[in-house]
Order: structure tokens, then sequence, then C-alpha cells
């Protein structure tokens, strides 16, 4: 994975000079839900007038945001690189170091199925955000086989004949490198989905942490997700 000091190459696509976190945004299989997130952070900067100040949870190297100008952070349990926005190393089921609305957005993109403590993650997002709080999960129960849905990292190991959890995080790599930085295992596991959402147990949570919203349908071929949009004010 890459360190800190660590500098993105620089890529052409389209004409257009991009970093690598931008390729990845772009080739992202599940851009149909990335793009959903963005549709409404870009409503959001037209209406601050190109202010909007974002929170992204979970957000690793920033490539969601990368190359958009916007001001964002990223705050996530590993440790990377996000040059042209800011970083903070930090497990968010813990109380979050911020201030009360210090944000317009909080984005919790596929962050939910892996904290130990949704509801208080979730009660975060609300304090330090002034504006909106976007997140989305995945709808395990309607993607395709080959995804393994609803399976757990240990039933994925021996399904797939791995030895331990080392030998399967290294044979994710090529997708996913950080997922070396997760050991040794008495670090917090947070490698595959430690819970499984339906439209009513999502909607409870939200209940329990004070919070109303529609849940949305974001769906393609072998993969669906859930998508809750929380405008407050």
């Amino acid at each position: 994975s890459r360190g800190l000091g660590d500098v993105y190459k620089r890529q052409v696509y389209n004409g257009i000079e991009k970093d690598d976190r931008v390729l990845f945004y772009l080739r992202h299989d599940q851009k149909p839900r990335l793009d959903w997130i963005r549709a409404r952070i870009h409503h959001l900067d037209y209406v601050t007038k190109g202010q909007t100040k974002i929170l992204d949870v979970g957000g690793e190297s920033g490539w969601l945001f990368a190359g958009t100008d916007w001001d964002y952070t990223v705050v996530d349990l590993d440790v990377y690189n996000v040059p042209d926005g800011k970083f903070v190393q930090y497990d968010v089921d813990g109380t979050w170091p911020f201030h009360d609305n210090s944000f317009d957005v909080v984005v919790l993109g596929e962050v939910l199925e892996h904290v130990e403590k949704p509801v208080h993650v979730l009660k975060e997002a609300n304090r330090v955000s002034r504006r909106l709080i976007l997140a989305t999960v995945p709808n395990e129960y309607e993607w395709s086989q080959e995804k393994a849905p609803l399976i757990s990292r240990e039933e994925r190991m021996r399904r797939d004949g791995f030895k331990n959890i080392e030998e399967m995080a290294k044979h994710f790599t090529s997708k996913s490198p950080h997922l070396l930085e997760l050991y040794p295992e008495d670090k917090k596991p947070h490698l595959w989905h430690v819970r499984w959402f339906t439209r009513e147990n999502l909607t409870q949570l939200l209940k329990d942490a004070g919070l109303t919203a529609q849940v949305e349908d974001i769906k393609i071929p072998g993969w669906a997700w859930f998508a809750i949009e929380i405008k407050k004010g």
C-alpha cells in the first residue's frame, strides 16, 4: 500500500490529465452508487456556491473526490495518502475528532456494514454534518452468487481453500492492497462485512439513531445497494 509520502502517478484519460485515483473511480465496478453520491454533492455545491466541505468516512485515498477541487477530508482506520485533501487516521467507532456542524456533508459509502457501532456512527455523522448525510450499504440479498453475498471472511477463506486470513488478503491485493495492513489479527478485523442489510433493518437502524430518511434502491446486473439521503435543516 502507499505511504503518506508517496506521489500518485499521473495518467491521461480521454485527453485529460488525472491521477490514478480518478481512473480507479471511472473504472470502478460499483460506479452507479458512487455517481449517486457525487450527483447529490454537485447539487449541494451549487447551493453553497462552491464552498461545500465534505467528510468522507472510510474514504481510503480520497479517490471518490479526486480531481474535483472539492474541499474534502478523509477519515479512515488505515493510513492513506490523500494528496488533494485532508486525512485523519481514526476508528469511527469512537467519538469523532471533529466539532459539531464541521462539514456540510458526511459520506458513509459502504461503511455501516463494517463498523461495530453503526448507530453510534450515524449519530456522530449527524452531529458533525450541518446539511446532509449520504450513505450507501450493500443489498447482498440481490447480489449475483459469484460475488459471494452474505459470506463472512472465515466462510470465504474456507470456500476458496485459503490456509489462513493472511493468504486470503494477499490474494486480493491486486484489487485492495490496503488489506495487508490489517494484520496481525489482534487488530480490528474489517475484511468483509460484519452485518447484512434488509430495507427493514436499515430503516430500524436509522430510527435507533434518531434519524428518518427514505431508503432508495440502486441496482445494476449483479449488484444492488440501499442508498440514504438525510437532509438537515
